[in-house]
Protein backbone atom coordinates (compact mmCIF):
# COMPACT_ATOMS: atom_id res chain seq x y z
CA UNK A 1 0.00 0.00 0.00
CA UNK A 2 1.36 3.46 -1.10
CA UNK A 3 1.90 6.01 1.76
CA UNK A 4 0.05 8.88 1.58
CA UNK A 5 1.99 12.42 2.67
CA UNK A 6 -0.43 14.47 4.87
CA UNK A 7 -0.08 18.15 3.61
CA UNK A 8 -1.88 21.45 4.13
CA UNK A 9 -3.29 23.13 1.12
CA UNK A 10 -2.30 26.35 0.54
CA UNK A 11 -5.41 27.73 0.99
CA UNK A 12 -5.46 25.96 4.70
CA UNK A 13 -1.49 27.66 4.88
CA UNK A 14 -3.08 30.94 4.12
CA UNK A 15 -5.86 30.68 6.70
CA UNK A 16 -3.51 29.90 9.37
CA UNK A 17 -1.33 32.91 8.76
CA UNK A 18 -4.49 35.54 8.37
CA UNK A 19 -5.59 33.96 11.71
CA UNK A 20 -2.29 34.34 13.79
CA UNK A 21 -1.81 37.93 11.80
CA UNK A 22 -5.30 38.57 13.22
CA UNK A 23 -4.78 37.84 16.62
CA UNK A 24 -1.08 39.23 16.66
CA UNK A 25 -3.22 42.69 15.66
CA UNK A 26 -5.82 42.27 18.46
CA UNK A 27 -3.08 41.94 20.96
CA UNK A 28 -1.41 45.28 19.63
CA UNK A 29 -4.48 46.90 19.90
CA UNK A 30 -5.46 45.69 23.06
CA UNK A 31 -1.64 46.58 24.74
CA UNK A 32 -1.62 49.96 22.93
CA UNK A 33 -5.17 50.98 23.98
CA UNK A 34 -4.39 49.51 27.72
CA UNK A 35 -1.14 52.14 27.42
CA UNK A 36 -3.36 54.78 26.42
CA UNK A 37 -5.91 54.68 29.26
CA UNK A 38 -2.75 54.51 31.87
CA UNK A 39 -1.22 57.84 30.39
CA UNK A 40 -4.28 59.35 30.54
CA UNK A 41 -4.95 58.67 34.03
CA UNK A 42 -1.40 59.59 35.26
CA UNK A 43 -2.02 62.38 33.01
CA UNK A 44 -4.67 63.42 34.71
CA UNK A 45 -2.49 62.44 38.37
CA UNK A 46 -0.13 64.87 37.02
CA UNK A 47 -2.53 67.59 36.69
CA UNK A 48 -4.24 66.66 40.36
CA UNK A 49 -1.16 66.52 41.11
CA UNK A 50 -0.26 69.98 40.20
CA UNK A 51 -3.37 71.11 41.83
CA UNK A 52 -2.73 69.63 45.20
CA UNK A 53 0.63 71.71 45.43
CA UNK A 54 -1.30 74.87 45.29
CA UNK A 55 -4.07 73.74 47.41
CA UNK A 56 -1.55 72.73 50.23
CA UNK A 57 1.36 75.32 49.35
CA UNK A 58 -0.31 78.12 50.97
CA UNK A 59 -1.07 76.91 55.02
CA UNK A 60 -2.46 79.91 57.52
CA UNK A 61 -0.67 79.30 60.99
CA UNK A 62 -3.97 81.68 62.25
CA UNK A 63 -2.18 80.76 66.20
CA UNK A 64 0.75 79.58 67.73
CA UNK A 65 1.75 75.87 67.22
CA UNK A 66 4.47 73.71 69.18
CA UNK A 67 6.65 73.20 66.90
CA UNK A 68 8.77 73.84 63.42
CA UNK A 69 10.19 71.61 61.16
CA UNK A 70 11.95 72.62 58.08
CA UNK A 71 13.26 69.96 55.36
CA UNK A 72 16.32 71.19 54.16
CA UNK A 73 16.61 71.53 49.91
CA UNK A 74 17.28 75.44 49.68
CA UNK A 75 18.33 78.03 51.53
CA UNK A 76 14.64 79.74 51.43
CA UNK A 77 13.08 76.98 53.26
CA UNK A 78 15.33 77.71 56.05
CA UNK A 79 14.74 81.20 56.13
CA UNK A 80 11.16 81.05 55.85
CA UNK A 81 11.12 78.73 58.87
CA UNK A 82 13.07 81.09 61.05
CA UNK A 83 10.77 83.88 60.05
CA UNK A 84 8.11 81.74 61.55
CA UNK A 85 9.81 81.16 64.43
CA UNK A 86 11.07 84.98 64.74
CA UNK A 87 7.47 85.82 64.29
CA UNK A 88 6.62 83.43 67.38
CA UNK A 89 4.33 80.66 65.17
CA UNK A 90 6.25 77.83 67.60
CA UNK A 91 8.36 77.26 70.49
CA UNK A 92 11.42 75.30 68.71
CA UNK A 93 12.38 74.81 65.32
CA UNK A 94 13.53 71.68 64.05
CA UNK A 95 16.10 71.82 60.20
CA UNK A 96 16.27 68.19 59.58
CA UNK A 97 18.19 66.70 56.60
CA UNK A 98 21.18 69.47 56.96
CA UNK A 99 24.34 68.15 55.74
CA UNK A 100 26.78 66.02 58.33
CA UNK A 101 29.62 68.37 58.08
CA UNK A 102 27.09 71.98 58.97
CA UNK A 103 26.94 73.15 62.19
CA UNK A 104 24.77 75.10 63.48
CA UNK A 105 27.02 78.16 63.22
CA UNK A 106 27.50 77.49 59.66
CA UNK A 107 23.17 76.98 58.87
CA UNK A 108 22.69 80.74 61.02
CA UNK A 109 25.01 82.52 59.60
CA UNK A 110 23.80 81.29 56.42
CA UNK A 111 20.26 82.29 57.02
CA UNK A 112 21.87 85.44 59.00
CA UNK A 113 19.88 84.27 62.08
CA UNK A 114 20.12 85.44 65.49
CA UNK A 115 22.60 83.66 68.00
CA UNK A 116 20.61 84.02 70.45
CA UNK A 117 17.42 82.55 68.77
CA UNK A 118 19.52 79.84 67.72
CA UNK A 119 20.92 78.66 70.88
CA UNK A 120 17.59 78.76 72.47
CA UNK A 121 15.51 77.10 69.50
CA UNK A 122 16.89 75.33 67.07
CA UNK A 123 17.74 72.07 66.54
CA UNK A 124 19.26 70.63 63.86
CA UNK A 125 19.12 66.81 62.52
CA UNK A 126 21.79 65.75 60.04
CA UNK A 127 20.57 61.68 60.52
CA UNK A 128 17.53 62.28 57.90
CA UNK A 129 18.85 61.22 54.25
CA UNK A 130 14.94 61.79 52.51
CA UNK A 131 11.68 62.05 53.15
CA UNK A 132 11.07 59.72 54.60
CA UNK A 133 13.96 59.90 57.34
CA UNK A 134 12.49 64.08 57.87
CA UNK A 135 9.32 62.21 59.22
CA UNK A 136 10.99 59.88 61.61
CA UNK A 137 13.37 62.33 62.81
CA UNK A 138 10.72 64.81 63.05
CA UNK A 139 8.39 62.59 64.79
CA UNK A 140 11.03 61.36 67.49
CA UNK A 141 11.65 65.15 67.89
CA UNK A 142 7.97 66.06 68.44
CA UNK A 143 7.81 63.23 71.32
CA UNK A 144 10.70 64.23 72.87
CA UNK A 145 9.44 67.70 73.46
CA UNK A 146 5.92 66.35 73.74
CA UNK A 147 4.83 68.65 70.30
CA UNK A 148 1.15 67.98 69.02
CA UNK A 149 1.29 70.56 66.22
CA UNK A 150 4.04 71.22 63.65
CA UNK A 151 4.19 73.33 60.90
CA UNK A 152 5.81 71.70 58.06
CA UNK A 153 8.22 73.88 55.70
CA UNK A 154 9.31 72.91 52.44
CA UNK A 155 9.25 73.89 48.47
CA UNK A 156 5.54 73.67 47.34
CA UNK A 157 6.37 71.03 44.71
CA UNK A 158 7.48 68.77 47.62
CA UNK A 159 5.19 69.20 50.25
CA UNK A 160 1.93 66.37 49.17
CA UNK A 161 4.38 64.08 49.83
CA UNK A 162 5.83 65.45 52.78
CA UNK A 163 2.27 65.28 53.88
CA UNK A 164 2.00 62.21 53.10
CA UNK A 165 4.97 60.72 55.20
CA UNK A 166 4.21 63.06 58.41
CA UNK A 167 0.95 62.16 58.92
CA UNK A 168 2.25 58.48 58.44
CA UNK A 169 4.88 59.21 61.31
CA UNK A 170 2.29 61.13 63.72
CA UNK A 171 -0.87 60.36 62.92
CA UNK A 172 -2.73 61.71 65.75
CA UNK A 173 -0.43 65.04 65.52
CA UNK A 174 -1.98 68.33 63.43
CA UNK A 175 0.37 69.09 60.63
CA UNK A 176 -0.18 72.69 58.98
CA UNK A 177 2.38 72.94 55.25
CA UNK A 178 4.00 75.94 54.68
CA UNK A 179 5.77 76.40 51.29
CA UNK A 180 8.84 78.17 51.00
CA UNK A 181 8.34 81.44 49.33
CA UNK A 182 7.60 80.70 45.65
CA UNK A 183 6.46 83.90 43.55
CA UNK A 184 4.00 81.55 41.10
CA UNK A 185 2.04 78.49 40.91
CA UNK A 186 3.05 75.23 40.24
CA UNK A 187 0.80 75.08 37.51
CA UNK A 188 1.54 78.54 36.33
CA UNK A 189 5.27 78.09 36.65
CA UNK A 190 5.44 74.36 34.29
CA UNK A 191 3.29 76.80 31.71
CA UNK A 192 6.04 79.43 32.12
CA UNK A 193 8.98 77.25 31.64
CA UNK A 194 8.56 73.67 30.20
CA UNK A 195 11.52 72.43 31.70
CA UNK A 196 10.31 73.00 35.38
CA UNK A 197 8.90 69.52 34.11
CA UNK A 198 12.05 67.92 34.86
CA UNK A 199 11.73 69.15 38.73
CA UNK A 200 7.48 68.03 38.86
CA UNK A 201 7.63 64.63 37.04
CA UNK A 202 10.39 62.55 39.88
CA UNK A 203 8.36 64.18 42.31
CA UNK A 204 5.04 63.20 40.74
CA UNK A 205 6.28 59.55 40.74
CA UNK A 206 7.96 59.75 44.47
CA UNK A 207 4.70 61.09 45.57
CA UNK A 208 2.67 57.84 43.66
CA UNK A 209 5.27 55.75 45.30
CA UNK A 210 4.56 56.98 48.73
CA UNK A 211 0.58 57.34 48.18
CA UNK A 212 1.09 53.32 46.92
CA UNK A 213 3.06 52.83 50.39
CA UNK A 214 0.01 54.40 52.34
CA UNK A 215 -2.42 52.52 50.72
CA UNK A 216 -0.43 49.00 51.12
CA UNK A 217 0.38 49.74 54.92
CA UNK A 218 -3.45 50.59 55.58
CA UNK A 219 -4.49 47.59 53.99
CA UNK A 220 -2.49 45.93 55.96
CA UNK A 221 -3.50 46.88 59.17
CA UNK A 222 -7.03 46.48 58.49
CA UNK A 223 -6.26 42.94 57.64
CA UNK A 224 -4.11 42.55 60.63
CA UNK A 225 -7.08 43.96 62.91
CA UNK A 226 -9.69 42.00 61.13
CA UNK A 227 -7.71 38.99 62.31
CA UNK A 228 -7.06 39.75 65.47
CA UNK A 229 -10.92 40.27 65.99
CA UNK A 230 -11.88 37.03 64.35
CA UNK A 231 -9.59 35.02 66.92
Amino acid sequence: MADHAVTSSPEHSGNLRTSAFGAAGKLVRRLSLGALVIFAVLAAGFFLYLSEIDRLAYGNVNSPVDGIVVLTGGKARIETAIELLQDGKAKRLLISGAHPESSSADIRRAVKGSKSMFDCCVDIDTAALDTVGNAEQASNWARMNGFNSLIVVTSDYHMPRSLIEFQRKLPSATIIPYEAKSAQSAMSRLFADITTINVLLPEYAKYLAAVLRLGVREKTNRVALASALAM
